[in-house]
């Protein structure tokens, strides 16, 4: 009976990673991306000039806005684009907050990863900088990566990329 129950157990454990790993977030699809940014104003482009190993890409802008959807050949591919960004974001952030108008700008890069979506927030402003406010967002799901960029002269102003970020899915 014991003997019953561990297997009955283990089942159960091994059912409930499965269901719980196919929970894990899905790349957004062009099309998807492509009705997102058109309704929120943006304008979208197919890209042509293609980096090596990018297999679609996608542009999307306005004024204050941009964004772009890349799909490389590879997880592995994004994930190596996306760990170079998060690279290139922390040197800046270093850099930045070493200075005295950087102090001012209140530079932030921060990182998060669950369900498999790996996800680099980033923002700058204050009312002392006076150079506006910046934030960014650049998420790798599998073998995509998305970044929404939004510059504003108000604070308020960089709620538009969570908007945009929330309305894609992540």
């Amino acid at each position: 009976m014991r003997i019953k129950l561990n297997a009955i157990a283990v089942i159960f454990v091994v059912s409930l990673m499965l269901s719980l790993s196919a929970c894990g977030k899905k790349p957004i699809t062009a099309e998807k991306y492509q009705k997102v940014m058109t309704d929120a104003g943006l304008t979208v482009e197919v890209g042509e000039d293609m980096q090596e190993g990018v297999e679609s890409y996608y542009l999307a802008s306005d004024l204050t806005r941009l964004s772009y959807l890349e799909f490389y050949e590879s997880k592995d591919a994004a994930k190596e684009k996306f760990d170079d960004a998060l690279k290139d974001m922390k040197d800046m952030e270093a850099e930045i907050n070493a200075s005295a108008d950087g102090v001012a700008a209140n530079f932030k890069v921060e990182t998060s990863e669950s369900s498999g979506v790996n996800k680099l927030t980033a923002s700058m402003g204050s009312e002392d900088a006076g150079y506006g406010y910046d934030k960014v967002v650049i998420i790798q799901v599998d073998n995509m990566l998305i970044l929404v960029h939004a510059f504003s002269e108000g604070e308020g102003g960089t709620k538009l990329v969570d908007d945009l970020v929330e309305k894609l899915g992540y």
